[in-house]
């Protein structure tokens, strides 16, 4: 066997074992169940017993992969974040629109503020008030949203016209900005119904007024 062969060899990972494929496909149905459920019925109709149940697992298996049910609404908050950053750096990549971009990349965000505003707050709170793992993972996860609207900015090659402002300036009023529209509407201090139209207008007055004479 040649070097090069051997270092193909070393860097193919081995294969799961039937225990870990199980583990594995268990703990997919679980997040896949948990997200579908909190998207249906919104966060605190759903039960840790439900989602057992919908997932084809016992309580207690179900408790083996997460403690709470906050445990479930972070890592399902957390993968439609992560989905939503993919997609918007991709249409940066295939459009140049920072605009249509970044709405791609708030796409998850703003419909659970439509659809269960609850979701969103319940996903807040563990930010805030949550146990330190929580805090730790929601708010590396807003900060990397924070980085793909920067990445989208800088993709699409928009530039601040003052010279005393960054991308990275635009990149944050962008993302505070939004996230105040989401969780004023969150807790019904505006209309959730006025989101889809207000937060496209937004992100276009902000770039408009950073970039444009």
């Amino acid at each position: 066997m040649t070097e090069k062969s051997l270092a193909a060899t070393a860097a193919k990972p081995a294969p799961l074992g039937l225990r870990e494929r199980n583990k594995l496909d268990k703990r997919e149905r679980i997040l896949a169940t948990a997200s579908r459920l909190f998207a249906e019925k919104g966060y605190s109709a759903v039960t840790t017993s439900s989602i057992a149940k919908e997932a084809h697992v016992g309580n207690g298996t179900l408790f083996r992969y997460a403690r709470t049910k906050a445990d479930l609404l972070v890592a399902v908050m957390n993968e439609l974040m992560l989905g939503g950053i993919r997609n918007g750096i991709a249409h940066a990549h295939d459009t140049g629109d920072p605009v249509t971009s970044i709405l791609t990349l708030l796409q998850p965000l703003s419909d659970e503020g439509l659809n269960f505003p609850e979701n969103i707050i319940a996903y807040e709170k563990e930010a805030l008030f949550g146990d330190k793992t929580h805090q730790d993972l929601v708010t590396t996860r807003i900060a990397d949203v924070e980085q793909a609207i920067l990445q989208i900015l800088k993709i699409t090659k928009t530039h601040p016209r003052e010279a005393t402002a960054s991308q990275e300036d635009l990149a944050r009023a962008i993302y505070a900005t939004i996230y105040m529209d989401l969780i004023k509407a969150s807790v019904g201090h505006d209309d959730v119904a006025t989101l889809p139209a207000r937060i496209p207008e937004t992100i276009r007055r902000l770039i408009r007024a950073f970039c444009e004479g």
